[in-house]
């Protein structure tokens, strides 16, 4: 299982916001180069960076930053946050090894099956953030899909999405670990042969086994890293048991 940590970037520095509501912000740094480096240097198998900026519409993005950070190690970056448009996606893809796509997805599938057939299911990855109900919500979690996790799971499978992001957007940023519910939700896609990248309250090495063994194909660290509360090492070391 990979150990990939969040890099969320507002106004040019790196937060974390709590359930995704941008006036819940914690700020970690205003130099967001240096703690790529850090984290890539701590053994991270990938980073996920994640334009909050982009996601909630806003004029000022911080796209120039997630290109050198993609630059600046030797890690892969997936990038995340506000790729709308199958111009924006391949556009981003001449600079980050994977994007992590929501909105496009559920609105544009022939945009989707596109980059599937030209990029491959590794660089594709489509988010499947829910909420408590196990719904579906899109454009910076703020419009519901109507569309339960388990359906959305089968229903992008079948068009050969084989990587998720999935996250409990109820527990996002609040340290209080996954749910029965989400280590299920794992374990059978994992025995349908997906790969899901688990998000949203992991926060110790319990947490961590706990997905590893549920068959996750990786494990976002975000707060809790940031906080202290869980290290890159010893998450990696534990990932491989």
């Amino acid at each position: 299982m990979k150990i990939i940590p969040a890099i969320d970037l507002m106004d040019g520095k790196v937060v974390r916001l709590t359930k995704g509501d941008p006036s819940r912000r914690t700020v970690y740094s205003d130099d967001p180069f240096a703690v790529a480096l850090l984290w890539a240097s701590e053994g991270a198998d990938a980073l996920h960076v994640v334009d909050l900026d982009a996601t909630l519409s806003l004029e000022a993005g911080n796209r120039t930053i997630v290109e050198g950070i993609s630059r600046s190690v030797s890690i892969p970056v997936q990038a995340a946050g506000g790729i709308r448009s199958l111009d924006s996606a391949v556009s981003m893809l001449k600079h980050v090894y994977a994007i992590v796509i929501a909105t496009l997805a559920f609105r544009d599938e022939h945009a989707l099956t596109r980059l599937l057939e030209y990029y491959g299911y590794e660089r594709i990855i489509v988010a499947l953030d829910h909420d408590e109900y196990g719904i579906v919500k899109v454009h910076g979690w703020k419009d519901s899909t109507g569309i339960g996790i388990e359906d959305a799971l089968k229903h992008f499978s079948a068009l050969g999405v084989r990587r998720f992001l999935v996250t409990d957007t109820a527990r996002d940023g609040t340290m209080l670990g996954l749910d029965h519910a989400s280590l299920r939700m794992i374990r059978d896609a994992h025995r349908a042969g997906l790969e899901i990248i688990a998000s949203g309250g992991i926060t110790t090495l319990e947490d961590v086994r706990m997905v590893r063994d549920a068959g996750a194909y990786a494990v976002i660290l975000g707060k809790a890293l940031y906080e202290g509360k869980i290290g890159i090492g010893e998450a990696k070391r534990l990932s491989t048991l």
